[in-house]
């Protein structure tokens, strides 16, 4: 069996994940009715751990990836967000934040430890993350339901643009490459 190296960037990661689900309801507009409109879905996804986390990691992740990943992962992702928006009065909180929870959990777990999962395993993985976040928000959401998914939705890409702009730049990095552990397959 092969001895896992634990290295700084991975050790935070997964101190980051152990963290998530208390974060998961520690930004505005949790467990109230979210005022509607495009400017706060826009900014909604910055306010939170839980959002920054994921979406930046869900670029991140893609990033590792690479090839075709680098735009079916993030746009699988936010088609799921979408749909669970959709899907909302659908179904209960419990679930919506179970699967938001998991989501966290399971990108910071994916990028810090480089997984190379096959595409269509990370995008049916991406789209159920997508969805239990939009869920969650579809769920609270009040007014102009269109105009704040849509909000969300841009705000979201620019995240996971982010997350995967800097894992490239990280993994072209030599000192910064060296800080993660070794791409799994």
């Amino acid at each position: 069996m092969p001895k896992i190296r634990t290295r700084p960037l991975a050790a935070m990661a997964l101190s980051a994940a152990i963290l998530a689900p208390t974060a998961a309801m520690a930004h505005p507009g949790h467990g109230l009715a979210l005022s509607a409109g495009f400017a706060d879905g826009l900014v909604h996804p910055w306010t939170g751990l839980n959002h920054l986390v994921s979406l930046l990691l869900a670029g991140a992740w893609a990033a590792v990836l690479g090839g075709r990943a680098l735009l079916r992962v993030p746009v699988t992702l936010l088609l799921g967000m979408l749909a669970g928006f959709v899907a909302a009065p659908l179904a209960g909180a419990g679930v919506a934040e179970a699967l938001a929870a998991g989501a966290t959990i399971s990108l910071v777990v994916m990028a810090a430890l480089r997984v190379r999962a096959p595409l269509p395993l990370a995008m049916s993985a991406c789209a159920l993350f997508g969805f239990g976040h939009g869920l969650a928000h579809g769920l609270e959401s009040t007014g102009s339901d269109a105009a704040f998914a849509a909000g969300m939705v841009a705000g979201s890409s620019l995240l996971m643009a982010l997350g995967l702009a800097g894992a490239q730049w990280a993994l072209r990095t030599p000192a910064l490459s060296a800080l993660t552990l070794p791409a799994r397959r």
